[in-house]
């Protein structure tokens, strides 16, 4: 694990949006394709809207990068809450991405319909017997240490064998479609892009207390190959200090 300390939420998003783009240009120097999952949020959408700018929108080789998302809100496309619209309206709609390297969940479906087609769709890129899935995860954190979709205390943090999951949060009275441990976990980089004070209690009793992933489910997330990174800046870590 790595910890990246910044000083404020500007210079997370500068720090972020530079490490994004040398693990895109390092997966496609490698492998020549570069495999991302998004993250839906405010933090991200400022990193995203980075990225969208030069030098990056000139620098990335993004005609080589497949997007995926790391969960979505069951609600239409053109609503606020809707992880793609917003990395559309930040990052996608700004850069030349030939439209078949953008893999959105659906939002619209029957729960049961968009998981099984996410879950054909990963499996048409990735197998089961592969060492690694994704190159690049960005997640969130909220701050009561949950992660993509997995929510404290839900039943589906027990399923350590899917891809995906679509079920209601009763927390947020919402159905939520989300990507679970099993692939998540076998990415080659998984980071955290966690900013403010509220989420520090959350970020201690995820790196520092012990193992609850039932009440902090971003304790599940733990790569099994690659290399996890915690992206913060000073009010995240403030009580870990």
């Amino acid at each position: 694990m790595q910890i990246i300390i910044s000083d404020t939420a500007e210079q997370l998003a500068q720090s972020a949006a530079k490490w994004i783009a040398e693990q895109i240009q390092a997966a496609v120097a490698e492998r020549g394709i570069c495999y991302m999952v998004l993250s839906g949020g405010k933090t991200p959408e400022n990193i995203y809207r980075l990225l969208a700018m030069k030098p990056y929108k000139d620098v990335v080789p993004w005609q080589q990068v497949h997007f995926f998302w790391g969960d979505e809100r069951m609600v239409p496309f053109n609503d606020e809450q809707n992880n793609a619209k917003m990395a559309f309206d930040a990052l996608l709609d700004h850069l030349d991405i030939p439209p078949g390297n953008i893999h959105r969940m659906s939002s619209m479906e029957v729960p049961e319909s968009a998981e099984i087609q996410y879950d054909e769709l990963l499996h048409h890129y990735f197998r089961e017997s592969d060492e690694f899935s994704f190159d690049i995860v960005l997640l969130g954190m909220g701050d009561d240490g949950h992660t993509l979709s997995l929510f404290p205390q839900t039943a589906v943090l027990t399923d350590l064998q899917h891809w995906v999951s679509a079920y209601f949060v009763e927390k947020v009275k919402q159905y939520r479609i989300t990507l679970l441990p099993a692939i998540v976990n076998k990415a080659r980089s998984l980071a955290f892009i966690v900013s403010g004070n509220s989420k520090s209690v959350a970020f201690e009793k995820v790196v520092k207390g012990k193992p609850d992933p039932v009440n902090f489910p971003a304790q599940l997330i733990c790569p099994v190959n690659g290399e996890l990174y915690w992206l913060i800046d000073s009010g995240v870590s403030g009580a870990a200090e």
